[in-house]
């Protein structure tokens, strides 16, 4: 179980990422 936690924390990281890139992307325009 601990897997699918670490698995799932690696996907909100990631989605937080792509999230801050792409307001970053529509800010600089």
């Amino acid at each position: 179980m601990a897997i699918d936690r670490d698995h799932n924390a690696s996907l909100n990281i990631l989605r937080a990422g792509i999230d801050a890139g792409a307001l970053n992307v529509f800010g600089l325009r």
